[in-house]
């Protein structure tokens, strides 16, 4: 069985929400290295903007209603990005992200055995 999650993020009301709230709003939605990393990108909103879709599309994709988006890492080894789930890997897990000047988007698909 196949399930597969897609979301698309808007790179201007990304923009707009971190200068409003800050670092307040990055530490409700991402990790201290998921910070440190796109703070240390050129584009640092397209890589925000872009981890915050590749973790709604893991929710769709996995199912993961319940758990936080602190607790859903999207990290990156050898320029391909990983989701952890509660500072798990997840193996059987596909995730491509994407981003141009006004849009990132993300797609999860994740293949079961059945």
């Amino acid at each position: 069985m196949i399930s597969c999650g897609v979301d698309i993020v808007s790179i201007g009301r990304f923009c707009f929400l971190m200068g409003r709230y800050g670092e307040r709003f990055l530490k409700r939605l991402f990790s201290r290295d998921e910070i440190d990393y796109c703070f240390e990108k050129k584009n640092q909103i397209q890589c925000f903007a872009g981890k915050f879709a590749a973790k709604e599309a893991a929710i769709k994709a996995l199912g993961l209603k319940d758990v936080a988006l602190r607790d859903i890492e999207v990290i990156n080894i050898d320029g391909k990005p990983i989701i952890k789930v509660k500072g798990e890997v997840l193996m059987a897990v596909s995730l491509s992200i994407s981003h141009d000047r006004d849009y990132a988007v993300a797609m999860c698909v994740r293949e079961e055995e059945v």
